[in-house]
């Protein structure tokens, strides 16, 4: 039975509402700015530079950590309940899953070689772990402050890094079909730029400053996503077609340059049965967010698939990362976001396309959605 998307919510740098932030996005623009919390230095010791990021200002400035996700859900709750007003209160006790960021992700051991995009070991930081999320507490409060006219609970939650979506997905979706409930809620949202995990990405040479061209830009967002079940809802946005789970053995934590064999493995495996390859381009929307491992382990997967099959060779590749910055475990989510948006403002590529997510751990997963537009006709 097909699952179906029936309402977004999202909050992000280029806007307060998921109409805004797409549309900014499909346009080009960009509001990364320097961070005037964060600062680092740029090869003269006597020398100090801004670090730039995509942040959502009017949200989570002043905020650190459990504050600013808490400002990003209860954003993206909002901009649900706008465009759900008038049926909100028919989903009462409605489940939610949510994909938060690893607690202990800023506990690393590793540093990135620029020029080979392998890893060098370094001394573990002295520092205490980061505290847990509660996510029930964070959902509780979140609702509240978002007005949410009725009850909802958490069912579950996932916290694999970029993989978190995709990852907490599969869980609804296996109980959506089960006949547990006939509509849930899907929610990711993370933010990179607390103090905490900016020094992290620093120290580990992960972040782009003016010293180290090659790392990320880190940004913050949350979506949280409406799903039904079968013919529950007429109108609908998107279809979830399949997920696929694949792993890559030189991870980012092995100190190795990956292969791109997870990766390549769950785009082949969710464009199996599609009308791509074959009667259109494959579209894929990838987390890749410029640092030199994710380069290398797209573009090894690109060699493999086209391989494979030489249509690959003409994929549409969108990455959301150029607009939004790295979001981490709500990076799934921001691209599936883009692509509804794509289908809805008529601007997609393709009738499907394939969200692909790499995790720090070395998980792959991948999602294949559908136009519904595209399955009636």
């Amino acid at each position: 039975m097909s699952t179906h998307i029936a309402a977004i919510g999202m909050v992000s740098a280029l806007g307060l509402d998921w109409a805004t932030s797409c549309a900014a996005s499909r346009c080009g623009v960009s509001r990364a700015a320097a961070l005037d919390h964060y600062r680092v230095q740029a090869g003269d010791p006597w020398k100090v530079e801004f670090v730039v990021g995509h942040q959502v200002d009017l949200l989570t400035r002043g905020f650190e950590r459990h504050g600013r996700l808490l400002r990003l859900l209860t954003g993206a709750l909002r901009d649900l309940l706008r465009t759900t007003s008038e049926t909100a209160r028919d989903y009462d006790s409605a489940p939610v899953y949510l994909s938060l960021p690893d607690p202990h992700r800023t506990l690393s051991d590793a540093v990135l070689d620029e020029k080979t995009g392998a890893e060098a070991p370094v001394r573990r930081s002295e520092t205490s772990p980061s505290q847990g999320f509660d996510a029930a507490a964070l959902l509780s409060q979140a609702a509240t402050l978002a007005g949410w006219p009725c009850r909802i609970r958490l069912a579950a939650a996932a916290h694999s890094g970029h993989t978190g979506t995709i990852d907490i997905l599969e869980r609804c979706l296996r109980d959506l079909s089960a006949g547990q409930t006939s509509y849930a809620i899907v929610g990711a949202v993370d933010s990179l730029l607390d103090d905490e995990t900016l020094a992290w990405l620093s120290n580990t040479r992960r972040l782009k400053n003016p010293s180290f061209a090659t790392g990320m830009v880190p940004g913050e967002s949350g979506v949280v996503l409406l799903l039904c079940q079968g013919q529950q809802m007429k109108g609908h946005l998107g279809t979830i077609d399949r997920l696929a789970f694949d792993h890559e053995d030189q991870s980012f934590d092995s100190g190795k340059a990956p292969l791109g064999k997870g990766l390549s493995s769950v785009v082949r495996q969710v464009a199996d049965g599609t009308d791509w390859p074959g009667q259109s381009s494959p579209w894929v929307l990838s987390d890749h967010n410029g640092e030199v491992y994710r380069a290398n382990d797209w573009g090894w997967a690109l060699q493999r698939l086209t391989a494979a099959n030489a249509i690959f060779s003409t994929s549409q590749m969108w990455f959301p990362a150029s607009s939004f910055g790295d979001t981490g475990s709500a990076g799934a989510a921001v691209g599936i976001a883009c692509a509804v948006a794509a289908w809805k403002r008529g601007y997609a590529p393709s009738t499907r396309c394939c969200i692909a997510a790499s995790a720090d751990s070395g998980r792959r997963a991948g999602l294949r959605m559908s136009n519904p537009q595209a399955r009636r006709g």
